[in-house]
């Protein structure tokens, strides 16, 4: 079965990829564990630490600093860097895989999963190789047995074509829906 995939990648959907593909390992211990949104979480906190910083600065300026205060408020500032740096590259992630317009075709056959980009990449995972597959809000993805494999992840408008082809031709693969 041959599915090209069109049109270009929500924001929503760029994120759910790109939480699955750090979590990966996570999700290969608990198949059926929450994922997390990373991208809500470092916004938090990166929040809660200029906040503190802030609270910090003032203590500083009403009581005067001490060793305490500023190791804590360099520590603040370290922290708000990390996870700013941190979250920029999970935006810039995110951005690429929305500018990325080329022509997309996903293939199922009795081999595995292929996954072709036009003009530069073509991806392949045997069903040996795929664990299961778990199918979330925006994305339905193919999650390896193994850390050397890569996860495929395709949008939910093409979920009924794919479980459909799954429950028909693969029925011994766990397909995870929570």
């Amino acid at each position: 079965m041959r599915i090209e995939i069109k049109g270009g990648r929500t924001r929503a959907f760029c994120q759910q990829a790109v939480n699955v593909f750090h979590q990966c390992p996570s999700l290969m211990k608990h198949p059926q564990g929450k994922l997390k949104n990373y991208f809500r979480s470092l916004q938090r906190y990166v929040t809660i630490c200029t906040a503190l910083l802030v609270i910090l600065g003032a203590m500083c300026m009403f009581w005067g600093p001490d060793a305490l205060t500023i190791t804590a408020m360099v520590l603040m500032a370290l922290l708000i860097v990390l996870s700013s740096a941190f979250l920029f590259r999970l935006n810039q992630l995110c951005r690429q895989m929305m500018e990325d317009h080329r022509r997309t075709v996903l293939t199922l056959d009795e081999e595995g999963v292929e996954l072709e980009k036009e003009g530069a990449q073509r991806v392949r995972l045997a069903w040996s190789a795929i664990a299961f597959v778990r199918v979330f809000s925006e994305a339905l993805c193919f999650i390896p047995g193994d850390s050397t494999g890569l996860v495929m992840a395709v949008s939910r408008d093409y979920r009924e074509e794919i479980l459909a082809y799954l429950r028909e031709h693969n029925p011994d693969l766990p397909v995870i829906q929570v």
